[in-house]
């Protein structure tokens, strides 16, 4: 096969890879900031009753919702680069801009 080249498509690989663990911790980071809304419902009660189980419980959940959130978006970030500078490195082939010659039929 003419024109493959292997470290090129390993790289793209493992770009891609480092794209969907990124958008794991993204959406990991979201569903905690979600269930963070059921223990928040609570903290007033949890405060009067003199409880800080569920303060320090939603303070720690949340805390890490974000961090996991920032996380993924940077690694997601850094693939981003890492395939736009990895997909641009070779020649482009005829077909990349084959969608746009061809005229639309809707």
């Amino acid at each position: 096969m003419r024109g493959l080249n292997h470290d090129r498509i390993l790289e793209e690989a493992a770009a891609l890879e480092e794209l969907r663990r990124g958008g794991v911790l993204k959406t990991v980071g979201k569903v905690l900031l979600w269930i963070d809304l059921v223990p928040l419902a609570f903290v007033y009660s949890a405060l009067r009753s003199g409880s800080q189980v569920i303060v320090w419980w939603a303070v720690v959940e949340g805390v890490l919702g974000l961090a996991l959130l920032i996380a993924g978006w940077q690694k997601r970030v850094h693939a981003l680069t890492r395939l736009g500078v990895v997909s641009r490195s070779g020649p482009a082939p005829e077909w990349e801009y084959e969608a746009e010659q061809k005229p639309r039929t809707s």
